[in-house]
């Protein structure tokens, strides 16, 4: 097997130089470097990391009714805390989320807010959700979500992601582009 990569190379603006983009990113990839953090996920889908580095949260695609413990209107997220002194030890998952929501969607696009606080998009419009603070006390937490905000403009829309600007957090979803002017 040929432990060599391709370069992922694109055209630089500034300086008209090529940038290989994977050397800066990540380290070589060989054999012994992708490693299954969660096998146990149904549909895992959004993925957001804290600003810290300390806390990665995966959500779940729950949409039509495959699996009864992941089916339509529910939101299920999973929070994993990584070690920042020791990058051999994987993540450890701490704690799991579950709501039941009405509207169309799942848990999809999902931000850390400069609070600590997660948005994600979720059943008919987005999900405020408290993480984990305490790293002793994993299990399913259903308290940990703060609000459902449904947007007036939800008829068959499907809400996917969200960013935060410096002015405005902007969310796709179903053939639109919404933004909401973020507090100062």
């Amino acid at each position: 097997m040929n432990n060599s990569r391709s370069k992922v190379q694109f055209p630089c603006t500034r300086t008209n130089q090529n940038f290989d983009v994977l050397n800066h990113m990540i380290t070589p990839l060989n054999n012994s470097t992708l490693k299954v953090v969660d096998k146990n996920l149904f549909r895992p889908n959004g993925i957001a990391i804290s600003h810290d580095g300390s806390n990665l949260f995966v959500g779940e695609s729950c949409t039509g009714n495959f699996n009864p413990n992941c089916s339509a209107g529910m939101v299920k997220c999973h929070q994993y805390h990584i070690d920042l002194k020791d990058r051999n030890i994987p993540p450890v998952k701490i704690a799991s989320y579950e709501f039941k929501l009405e509207g169309e969607g799942a848990a999809d696009g999902m931000k850390f807010h400069k609070s600590g606080l997660i948005v994600s998009t979720c059943p008919g419009g987005l999900c405020i959700i408290r993480p984990v603070k305490n790293y002793k006390n994993g299990g399913v937490r259903n308290e940990a979500l703060l609000a459902h905000i449904k947007f007036k403009d939800n008829t068959q829309k499907v809400f996917s992601n969200v960013v935060f600007g410096r002015t405005y957090m902007y969310i796709t979803g179903t053939k639109s582009l919404w933004r909401i002017p973020l507090a100062s």
